[in-house]
């Protein structure tokens, strides 16, 4: 299963790629929010994608 990053997920693009998530059972979507991954902050950044195995990041964040 392909592990799939969404930032931004509490914003108004976030809430739809999530609530669409549905219709994708073989993926495996993360959702985050500045309150549990900084973006800005690389090294946090590669930490957490090389750590979930992410194969693909969908950038929503504001």
């Amino acid at each position: 299963m392909k592990n799939i990053l969404v930032t931004g997920a509490y914003g108004q693009l976030g809430n739809e790629i999530r609530i669409l998530s549905a219709n994708y059972p073989q993926y495996n979507f993360m959702f985050t929010d500045v309150d549990s991954l900084d973006i800005t902050d690389k090294s946090e950044l590669i930490d957490f994608v090389t750590g979930n195995d992410i194969r693909y990041i969908i950038n929503c964040a504001a």
